[in-house]
């Protein structure tokens, strides 16, 4: 029965000390791929306002257009501005939302080791005092 204990406990404390790895691991791989979907989705809108850009520049023909395509680069630069602002803006929010999952992990983590290392040392507490009573035992007999 002892033998049992001591592998469950073990055993636990295997979980126990693995598990932080393990979600460590699940909290990066989804920021890496909350940052990717942010990067490819800039990726497009750049590319987007480059090829309208492309294209209204294509059809100046004449002094007139040349003009009206002069006076649309106010509203080319105010969309790249905004779409620059939604970038970081949100690669701001996958770095906080990183930081607080990542804060919550070592919190949980260091609250685990406490218990984990409480519960053993009760158990060897308790390993001692049976041990301790064995051997008033075994003088006495």
């Amino acid at each position: 029965m002892a033998g049992n204990f001591k592998d469950d406990l073990l055993s636990e404390q295997a979980r126990q000390m693995y598990r932080p790895f393990c979600r460590f691991n699940e909290i990066i791989a989804d920021s890496i791929e909350r940052m990717t979907d942010v990067q490819l989705t800039a990726f497009k809108a750049y590319t987007g306002l480059a090829v309208s850009q492309l294209r209204a520049a294509s059809k100046v023909e004449d002094g007139e257009s040349a003009q009206l395509f002069g006076k649309s680069q106010m509203s080319f630069l105010n969309d790249m501005g905004n779409q620059f602002m939604n970038d970081t803006k949100q690669i701001a929010q996958v770095s906080s939302e990183l930081k607080t999952e990542l804060d919550d992990l070592i919190r949980d983590s260091l609250s685990n080791f406490n218990t984990t290392f409480e519960k053993a040392n009760e158990q060897i507490k308790k390993s001692a005092k049976t041990g301790g009573e064995r051997t008033k035992k075994a003088s006495v007999a």
